[in-house]
C-alpha cells in the first residue's frame, strides 16, 4: 500500500509540474511559441465573432472574430511575473517583520496594529479602488496585493521564528556573541526555509486571484494585452456559441493557481 500511494504521488507530482510548467511556458514564452506555431495576429479579426473550433482556427473565434489560440498565448506575463516578484518580496519582508516582531514587544505591538488594519479592510474594496483609480493597473494591483500579504505572511511565519529564536542553539550563539546577521543567516534561515517555500506558493496564488480579478473586473481589454482573466469577461456573451472562449482561459488560470499548491501538499505530504 505504500509503495502504491509513493507511486500515485509521483505520477500526479509529474503531471501537475509538466501542467504548470507547460501553462508558465505559455504565459511568459507565449509570443514566441504563436510564431513558432504559425497562429494568425491576435489582434486581427479572421471570421465571425464566435466561430468554433475549426482547422483554420483550433478554439474557434471570439467576440471580435480573433484566434481565441492566438489570444490565448500573448498577454499573460502579467499573471506570471508581478506575482512571482510580489510573493517573494512579501515572504522576505514577512519572515524579517516576524523576527523583529519577536525580538522587540514594541515592535510586535505595532506590526500587529498596522497589520491588522490592513486585513479589516476586505480585499474586494482595494481591488474595485484599484481597478478605479489605475484602470489596467497591473503595477497598482501588485503594490495592493503586497499590502494585503505582508501581514498574513507575518502571521504565518511568527510561531516558527518564536521556536527558533527560542531554541537553545540560538541562545548559543547570541552568548557567544555571534551577530543578528549570522545568527539569521545560519540559525533562523533552516528554520523557516519549508515555511519560506509554502508562504511564497500561498503568496503566488493568492496575488494571482487578485490581479487576475483586477483584469476581470477591468471589461474587455483590446488587442495583445488581454489576459486570461480579460479573456473570461470579454467572451462570457458569447458561451453558448464557442464555449472554449470561456473554458480555455479558465483552465490555464485553475492550473496555475491549483497546481503549486497540489504540488506543496504532495511535497510536504512525502516528508511526513
Amino acid at each position: 500500500m505504500i509503495l502504491q500511494h509513493r507511486s500515485v504521488s509521483a505520477v500526479l507530482t509529474v503531471a501537475a509540474f509538466a501542467l504548470w510548467t507547460a501553462v508558465i511556458l505559455a504565459a511568459l514564452a507565449g509570443p514566441a511559441l504563436s510564431a513558432a506555431l504559425g497562429l494568425p495576429d491576435p489582434t486581427a479579426p479572421m471570421s465571425r465573432s464566435f466561430d468554433p473550433p475549426s482547422r483554420a482556427h483550433l478554439l474557434g473565434t471570439d467576440h471580435l472574430g480573433r484566434d481565441v489560440a492566438a489570444r490565448m498565448l500573448v498577454g499573460n506575463a502579467a499573471l506570471v511575473v508581478p506575482p512571482a516578484l510580489v510573493a517573494a518580496a512579501a515572504s522576505t519582508v514577512g519572515v524579517l517583520l516576524a523576527v523583529w516582531s519577536v525580538t522587540s514587544r514594541r515592535a510586535c505591538a505595532i506590526i500587529r496594529f498596522i497589520g491588522d488594519t490592513i486585513l479589516v479592510v476586505p480585499p474586494i474594496l482595494i481591488i474595485l479602488a484599484t481597478v478605479t483609480a489605475v484602470p489596467e493597473g497591473y503595477v497598482a494591483a501588485a503594490v495592493a496585493a503586497f499590502a494585503l500579504s505582508v501581514p498574513m505572511s507575518i502571521r504565518y511565519f511568527y510561531p516558527t521564528v518564536a521556536q527558533a529564536l527560542g531554541s537553545g542553539y540560538v541562545e548559543y550563539a547570541r552568548v557567544t556573541g555571534a551577530s543578528w546577521r549570522t545568527i539569521a543567516v545560519w540559525d533562523i534561515f533552516p528554520a523557516v526555509r519549508r515555511s519560506l517555500i509554502a508562504d511564497f506558493s500561498i503568496r503566488f496564488v493568492a496575488v494571482v486571484f487578485l490581479i487576475a480579478t483586477a483584469s476581470f473586473l477591468t471589461g474587455t481589454s483590446s488587442g495583445a494585452d488581454s489576459t486570461w482573466a480579460a479573456m473570461v469577461g470579454a467572451e462570457l456573451g458569447g458561451v453558448d456559441l464557442n464555449p472554449w472562449a470561456v473554458v480555455s482561459p479558465t483552465l490555464a488560470i485553475i492550473i496555475l493557481t491549483a497546481c503549486p499548491a497540489l504540488l506543496l501538499e504532495l511535497r510536504m505530504g512525502g516528508k511526513r
